[in-house]
């Protein structure tokens, strides 16, 4: 069922047709629920910058968002980073996130991002929340990965992340299309990106290196540095499988795929279809089955590869943000 919903989604619409007399609900419901959120927005006394998207499935936002933190820590920077917790068990209000946090209660994205930075992470379905917990803990700036619609937390930024393959989808709001919002929203936001885009607002994920699920060695990237082998299994539970499968068999792999839903809870029978050969998995599902997966087991890392001007703009506005702290005092 989820598979032909994405299809459709990302294709030309069927069946979904039977939604279309709901579709002025859905619209009338989603300006009601901007109106009453956006009506209490809680504005925090540091700036805060919402990395998101308008599109349901995934967009390689948790690497870009590694990026825009990495390079506000290296201006000296102190960043904070909030999260829902997409994919965990947790309910309370907030909760900091660190590399011990067990994946399957604050979600796989913010473990990823507690092991792979420098700064403080906390998640929370109360966004605000969670962001205050982070001012308590000295942060000049916030950034939220994803939450664009969640309009309580008052932003001084947003940057919008699409991806160029699925672009828009359909064009259609859900429940017919992907859209959480319509297509205008895209002109509210002060940059949006597009994954495997070109020119100034066009990113790319690069390979880094592969690393053994089990161990951590790593091997700087090669499309196969283990000899001559070219047969190997795949295994995504990310919001958009086929783009990590597209990549391995770009570098010449033949693959064997098995893709899960997002944010998916592993156990040991989703490996059984490799059956000894090499699987190959992502960052973002790695966190969840280091303890699970069998020998022989490798993660792809990748980098966000950022046009320079894009990252200069970015980093010069939110330090004229830090900079002008009564504006954002509530």
């Amino acid at each position: 069922m989820e598979q032909s919903v994405l299809q459709q989604w990302y294709g030309k619409p069927t069946w979904l047709w039977v939604f279309l007399p709901l579709a002025p609900l859905f619209w009338l419901l989603r300006l009601l629920r901007r109106w009453l959120l956006s009506a209490r927005a809680a504005r925090l006394p540091v700036p805060v910058v919402i990395i998101g998207n308008i599109t349901v499935g995934g967009t390689g936002k948790t690497p870009l968002i590694m990026a825009l933190a990495n390079a506000l820590l290296a201006r000296n920077l102190k960043v904070g980073l909030v999260a829902r917790g997409y994919g965990g068990s947790f309910t309370g209000s907030f909760l900091r996130v660190d590399n011990n946090t067990d994946p399957n209660l604050c979600g796989d994205e913010p473990a990823l991002l507690a092991q792979s930075l420098t700064c403080p992470v906390c998640i929370g379905r109360d966004r605000v929340a969670a962001a205050c917990e982070l001012v308590r803990a000295g942060c000049q700036v916030i950034l939220s990965d994803d939450g664009l619609q969640h309009y309580r937390l008052a932003r001084d930024l947003e940057l919008i992340v699409l991806d160029a393959s699925r672009g828009l989808g359909n064009g259609w709001c859900l429940p017919i299309g992907p859209l959480r919002e319509g297509a205008g929203r895209l002109k509210e936001a002060d940059w949006v990106l597009v994954n495997g885009g070109s020119g100034a607002s066009g990113f790319s994920l690069a390979p880094r290196r592969w690393r053994d699920v089990a161990t951590n060695q790593a091997f700087a990237f090669q499309p196969w540095p283990w000899g001559e082998q070219a047969q190997v299994c795949a295994l995504a539970g990310i919001g958009n499988p086929e783009r990590f499968f597209r990549s391995l068999e770009d570098w010449g792999l033949t693959v064997t795929r098995r893709a899960l839903p997002d944010h998916h809870r592993f156990n040991p029978m989703d490996f059984a279809f490799a059956e000894g050969q090499p699987l190959l998995i992502t960052a973002k599902d790695a966190v969840k089955c280091r303890m699970l997966a069998p020998p022989n087991t490798w993660v792809l890392d990748v980098d966000a590869q950022l046009p320079a001007d894009f990252v200069e703009d970015f980093c010069t506005r939110v330090q004229a943000l830090c900079r002008s702290p009564q504006e954002h005092t509530p």
